[in-house]
């Protein structure tokens, strides 16, 4: 089965047969990872593909409803969970897919030996804001304390402990700032 995206790069666009292979630039909000946002046939819909490195994991976010994280390679888990709620880890490989609630917070781990790579699909690009807009200053205004995105230095402690601990069980080193 062929696989197709088309993806936006400066004021070019360019057509991948399989989205595996679009090319990659640094990522600079999660270390040792690489993403590419992706245009599909320039509508509402956007996507992103985001490879991690083993040993690293991405910062915690939340965001409207409606998105889908698809893992096309790799292994690792995700833990989501609701502002000030109990945190669920979810194990997944390539081929899990994830639908995090609306505003509920969420968080990628890799702990294979080699990178993860997913495509997150949402309903909102950056041609087209809206539906990211109207989440954030009506759907959730007045709801959250903190932005939508966690830096490292501000997450709990203990997710870092729980990473490493999982990184030891694979025989794997950290890799994170």
């Amino acid at each position: 089965m062929e696989r197709a995206a088309l993806a936006r790069v400066g004021n070019r666009e360019q057509f991948y047969s399989d989205v595996r292979t679009a090319p990659l630039e640094e990522y600079a909000k999660a270390p040792g990872s690489r993403h590419n946002r992706l245009m599909l046939a320039d509508n509402t819909m956007g996507a992103h593909t985001l490879e991690m490195s083993p040993g690293t994991y991405a910062t915690a976010h939340r965001h409207e409803p409606g998105a889908f994280v698809i893992w096309l390679s790799g292994k690792g888990y995700t833990l989501i969970w609701p502002e000030g709620g109990e945190r669920i880890r979810i194990d997944w490989h390539d081929g899990t897919m994830l639908v995090p609630p609306a505003g509920w917070f969420h968080q990628h781990f890799v702990t294979g030996t080699e990178p993860a790579l997913h495509l997150a699909l949402i309903w909102r690009n950056k041609a087209y804001p809206i539906m990211g807009q109207m989440f954030y200053r009506i759907a959730l205004q007045n709801r959250f304390e903190k932005t939508h995105n966690v830096p490292y230095e501000e997450e709990d402690p203990e997710i870092r402990r729980m990473y490493q601990e999982e990184l030891k069980k694979e025989g794997l080193a950290i890799k994170m700032p």
